[in-house]
């Protein structure tokens, strides 16, 4: 990968980790309508397959 989109990813990424110290991540994503839609992307996938008993957490 070229120095210039590594240079532009680090700096993002640095950004983002200063405002994770600042506020709350989950703050933003639910205000943000982009973020929040690829949050819940999988989400109803996860939630019927654990309905149907296929991850039983509870069992020993």
């Amino acid at each position: 990968m070229p120095w210039l989109p590594q240079l532009v990813l680090v700096v993002l990424l640095i950004y983002v980790h200063k405002q994770a110290e600042i506020s709350s991540l989950t703050h933003v994503i639910e205000r943000n309508r982009i973020l929040n839609w690829l949050d819940r992307l999988g989400r109803h996938k996860v939630r019927s397959y654990l309905r149907r008993g296929a991850l039983n957490l509870g069992a020993t």
